[in-house]
């Protein structure tokens, strides 16, 4: 095999200001009553194969006494995600991370916009 040429990975269409209708339109949303404090979306370069959309997707706490929310409750919440995704016309991957609002800000994950 020759390799000599040029290889190159594809580049994202997603613009910065669909990024932000991606935060927007998940913002507020409530999913088997957990609501969706905001989102953060970061475009990252995928493992092997392209761009990607990394989601964080921050939840109210998970119930008392539970460590994290209902796989349901998560699976519905990627489920939104991607419809909301697709749009607005985003065709890169999503990734969707679930995150406690009481965690967010402790990880650096504050809304796009202050005061949301």
């Amino acid at each position: 095999m020759n390799y000599s040429g040029i290889m190159t990975l594809p580049v994202s269409d997603t613009t910065p200001e669909m990024l932000v209708a991606l935060a927007d339109a998940m913002r507020g949303q409530v999913v088997d009553g957990v609501r969706v404090h905001y989102a953060v979306p970061k475009l990252v370069s995928g493992f092997d194969y392209g761009p990607l959309i990394h989601l964080y997707v921050v939840l109210d706490d998970p119930a008392d006494g539970a460590e994290t929310w209902l796989l349901e409750t998560t699976w519905q919440v990627r489920h939104l995600a991607d419809h909301q995704a697709e749009l607005i016309g985003i065709q890169d991957d999503l990734l969707t991370s679930p995150v406690a609002v009481s965690d967010a800000a402790g990880v650096g994950l504050l809304p796009l916009t202050p005061g949301q």
